[in-house]
């Protein structure tokens, strides 16, 4: 994003200085391109840019529609892992469900609503709304799934049945990334960040699995 943003942008405009002779004439934009020059940042900022929005997004979330899961089903409780918020595709490619285990019968998910003015929001949570449903057998596998591939390295379980660790080893070679698209527009460029599971390559180590 810095470097599509920041620096590309500010260089078609024209404000930086003209390239040094020792660059033969080459701007930053092709300097970026051709891998001699590569934007670095500081892995601290984006976590204190994470931690200052705690606030925000908790006004965020509070302000979403909850839905309260409930298995029924005993023989196949509710994973939980390291990373206890999985992230779950929609039709709307810019937002993201969260599945949120609680226990071995009960999670959340939360659908965000990209219609709310974020402006106006506030602790009252006056657009909050929550309603219960029992979960089939095919969601629970389909949630039980995404558990495990946004894991990071340890995935908690209740029951050791005998589906379990081959499950796990089935779906353990996945993380969550940052995913960032540009389209262009007839003004200039737009950026959508979101994040994606992927396939991890090369594979990782096997995800530790416990028992809960």
């Amino acid at each position: 994003m810095v470097e599509t943003t920041t620096t590309t942008m500010l260089d078609a405009q024209g404000l930086f200085p003209p390239p040094p002779p020792a660059l033969a004439g080459t701007n930053l934009t092709e300097l970026l391109r051709s891998g001699a020059v590569e934007v670095v940042i500081d892995p601290k900022f984006p976590q204190a840019i994470g931690i200052s929005s705690i606030l925000k997004l908790t006004v965020l979330f509070g302000n979403f529609q909850w839905e309260i899961l409930r298995n029924d089903f005993d023989d196949s409780p509710f994973f939980t892992s390291d990373f206890p918020a999985a992230i779950e595709k929609t039709d709307d490619p810019r937002i993201l469900n969260r599945i949120v285990p609680l226990a071995p019968n009960l999670a959340l998910r939360i659908r965000p609503d990209h219609t709310l003015d974020k402006d106006r929001l506030d602790f009252s949570f006056a657009n909050f709304q929550c309603h219960t449903r029992h979960i089939s057998r095919q969601e629970l596998v389909k949630l039980n799934c995404l558990l495990v591939r946004c894991a990071e390295e340890t995935v908690f379980y209740r029951d050791d049945h005998p589906w379990v660790q081959p499950f796990i080893a089935k779906n353990r070679h996945y993380r969550i990334e940052p995913h960032t698209q540009e389209l262009k527009t007839p003004t200039g460029r737009l950026l959508v960040s979101t994040q994606r599971v992927v396939v991890s390559t090369p594979p990782v180590e096997p995800t530790k699995a416990s028992a809960r």
